[in-house]
């Protein structure tokens, strides 16, 4: 285990961190490195700042820490190793694709607007003009609506004095 530390020097980090590497002999995942400076290329290349970098080796593996652990205490330490697994592919099984079921029932299969036709019941179209003269008495716009269906469409139209401030480019 080595915490000694050594400062390298570079155009970038990048360069400072290579360079490390090559002279410690490791790879950059196994060396703890602490950026001191940046570096910088001064003005029109004048008055460079090199990139500094601190580097230490990073302590050995667990599998290296017992090894040393062993020999302080003098005597061996049992260490268990995972059983060898014979990799076989699983063998291939051809099971066939569901079919699909003709259901009896096929007035469940019909299209929305086919499903449902028919006209908007009144008490809804009751409901839907209650509730736009409430939010534009609410507003502060009171006005006249009038209130159409077509099928299952309705369609509102507001009339008043207001009717500029509600559906104009402002409204």
């Amino acid at each position: 285990m080595s915490l000694e530390k050594n400062d390298f020097y570079g155009k970038d980090v990048a360069e400072a961190i290579k360079k490390a590497c090559d002279t410690l002999g490791a790879p950059q995942e196994n060396l703890d490195i602490e950026v001191i400076e940046t570096g910088s290329t001064g003005i029109f290349g004048l008055i460079r700042k090199k990139a500094r970098i601190r580097v230490a080796v990073k302590p050995e593996t667990e599998e290296e820490e017992i090894v040393e652990m062993t020999t302080l205490l003098g005597s061996a330490v049992k260490v268990q190793e995972p059983p060898e697994v014979d990799e076989e592919p699983a063998p291939v099984q051809n099971i066939p694709a569901a079919t699909p079921v003709d259901d009896e029932d096929d007035e469940d299969d019909l299209p929305p607007e086919e499903e449902q036709e028919g006209d908007a019941s009144p008490e809804s179209l009751k409901i839907v003009e209650e509730e736009v003269l409430k939010l534009t008495g609410l507003m502060g716009f009171p006005s006249t609506l009038e209130v159409r269906s077509t099928g299952l469409s309705v369609t509102c139209t507001i009339r008043g004095e207001h009717e500029e401030s509600l559906a104009g480019q402002d409204g």
